[in-house]
C-alpha cells in the first residue's frame, strides 16, 4: 500500500474518533451543563426553530444548535482538515 492510503486512513480514523466525542459531548452538555432557559431554547430549536437559521432545507441535525459552541465549541467538520 502506498503511503497516501495509509495517511487517509490515519486520517478517517483520527476524524471518526474526534466525530464521536463531540456526539458524547453533545450528550453530556444537555444533561449537565445547560441551563433550563437554555435547554427551552434547544428544544424550541429543535421543534422548528432551527427554520431560521437554515431557510429551505431540511432539518439539519441537533449538532447544529448554535448553542453547543459556548460549552464544547465547533463539531469536528468545521475544524479538522484532511
Amino acid at each position: 500500500m502506498d503511503g497516501r492510503s495509509r495517511a487517509a486512513r490515519e486520517w478517517r480514523k483520527r476524524y471518526q474518533k474526534e466525530f464521536f466525542a463531540y456526539f458524547e459531548a453533545l450528550i453530556r452538555c444537555y444533561r449537565t451543563r445547560l441551563t433550563d432557559e437554555e435547554r427551552r431554547a434547544y428544544d424550541d430549536w429543535e421543534a422548528g426553530g432551527w427554520e431560521a437559521s437554515f431557510p429551505g432545507q431540511t432539518y439539519p441535525g441537533d449538532s447544529a444548535w448554535p448553542g453547543w459552541k459556548k460549552y464544547i465549541g465547533p463539531p469536528p467538520w468545521e475544524r479538522v482538515k484532511q
